[in-house]
């Protein structure tokens, strides 16, 4: 027992608590024989859920507002104040999974960085699967053997993550692959997660509206090397690994650095040489395969069954083609469109690329004009629009993103918004547009401009089925608009 846990508790409550099965903190989750731990959030309470969380089967619970109590439940709870509930929710967690037996039998592979982490990691869970029972956490979905869940977060919260590693136990698998975010590693949503392989892909700007600035974000995403067992892999292309290269010995795992020559497209595995030929399209995505690769070789991985595993690759949403000069990605930051568009202009050097997307809401405002001028080298016509706007105003977002071009003047932007307000669209340049709806630049888009000398990247949503508006997430599908007007 942690010594976070009251000495007052009494041994009727220590007896509930190794009954439970689960413990949750989000009551839409909550399953039968569970623990419910209810915190006071900026946006919910979790008091306000006791009696949800109830009807759906907790039996124990955990709070620190005695007066929010629901009428007519009957049930044990234990009420500390919320500091310190908090800091008995990490120890509580682990005690009601047995996380210690979990983890004797499953080693788990994680990857972090700020691109790469999905291709990566589908990569490897299909190179492993060969061999091993292997389950799969990120960005896409939770999939743990028979167990298979639409993902709502890249990383989870500490609760739902264990949850899911108890499924992998329960489905007797020996690897979970998954992503970790940086807000994951610093909020402690993988708190005594015993990594036995991490892969840092790389880093550039991205999410600094909550780390505030690169050192932040670095940092962050660090900490999973000091979770780390055997190996931390790092990226030899990458100017952060090289830092962390430099820092090895502060960190209980051993820091291996990617041997990916890319010129000749071959892992150099001193003795051996792997050659990575893969359906997937990019320099950076060789990158991505590389990372897999390696892992799964380091992993004992025979190197002939690992080619020929990459060699037919499929990840959803991440540059994925939905005609033969169609794309969808989910590329969201400068870096990615860059690495992108890139991609797509050195694999059809002969045609024009059009360029569909937009910026995300109360996320880093900083990056949405960086955005804008890492699409102008590569594009032909460039669509902006609509992406997960959340709170934010849409158009404001819009012209935010512009300032990748100039700097606008008060008149001229209030100009550009009064216009998308009332209309949808505004011509900024030969090379620019700007149409609000989503739906609306891929009708466009693809009725203006669908012929054989183009492509096409339609950039930021990549496999999600929503778009998010005002706390409202709406059914909407990139895949599904394109498929009506080709």
């Amino acid at each position: 027992m942690s010594p976070i846990f009251e000495k007052k508790m009494d041994n009727s409550i220590l007896e509930k608590i190794q009954k439970v099965d689960y413990i949750f903190s989000d009551s839409r989750y909550v399953l039968p024989n569970s623990a419910f731990i209810a915190f006071k959030g900026e946006n919910f309470d979790g008091h306000d859920f006791i009696r949800s969380a109830y009807e759906k089967g907790a039996r124990l619970f955990f709070i620190s507002n005695k007066k929010k109590w629901p009428n007519n439940i009957k049930a044990p709870y234990i009420c500390l104040p919320q500091e310190k509930l908090k800091k008995l929710y990490f120890e509580l967690c682990h005690l009601i999974y047995r996380t210690k037996e979990i983890f004797k039998k499953i080693k788990i592979i994680g990857i972090t960085g700020t691109n790469g982490k999905t291709t990566t990691a589908f990569s490897l869970q299909r190179i492993l699967s060969f061999k091993y029972k292997v389950g799969l956490i990120g960005t896409e979905v939770y999939k743990l053997g028979n167990f298979e869940k639409k993902a709502f977060r890249t990383t989870p919260s500490l609760d739902y993550l264990l949850f899911l590693f108890k499924k992998a136990y329960e489905e007797n698998l020996d690897y979970v692959v998954m992503e970790v975010s940086s807000h994951a590693l610093q909020q402690k949503r993988v708190y005594k997660v015993p990594f036995y392989l991490s892969i840092f892909t790389n880093l550039s700007q991205d999410h600094l509206d909550y780390h505030k600035n690169m050192e932040n974000y670095f940092k962050a995403k660090t900490k999973i090397f000091f979770q780390t067992l055997k190996y931390g892999l790092i990226n030899p292309y990458d100017k952060y690994s090289l830092i962390i290269k430099n820092l090895s010995s502060i960190y209980p795992c051993k820091i291996l650095s990617l041997p990916l020559k890319k010129k000749e497209k071959i892992l150099d595995l001193g003795k051996e040489k792997l050659y990575l030929n893969t359906n997937l399209v990019g320099d950076y995505n060789l990158e991505n395969v590389a990372f897999a690769s390696y892992a799964a070789y380091l992993l004992g991985m025979d190197k002939d069954r690992i080619k020929r595993e990459i060699q037919n690759i499929y990840v959803p949403g991440r540059l994925e083609k939905i005609r033969e000069n169609i794309f969808i990605d989910y590329a969201h930051t400068p870096d990615g469109l860059e690495r992108v568009c890139k991609a797509l202009k050195s694999a059809f050097s002969d045609k024009n690329l059009i360029v569909i997307f937009g910026a995300g809401g109360n996320r880093d405002k900083k990056k949405r004009p960086l955005m804008l001028k890492s699409v102008l080298p590569y594009a032909s016509k460039i669509i902006l629009t609509m992406d997960n706007p959340r709170f934010e105003d849409d158009i404001e977002i819009l012209l935010d993103i512009l300032e990748g071009v100039k700097s606008l003047p008060k008149e001229e932007k209030k100009k550009i918004y009064d216009i998308l307000k009332e209309k949808g669209f505004y011509k900024f340049s030969e090379k620019i547009i700007l149409i609000r709806y989503r739906e609306d630049a891929i009708k466009y888009a693809l009725r203006k401009f669908n012929t054989h000398n183009n492509i096409f990247l339609f950039a930021g949503k990549g496999n999600e089925n929503y778009i998010e508006i005002k706390g409202e997430k709406r059914p909407f599908s990139e895949k599904k608009e394109i498929l009506k007007w080709v």
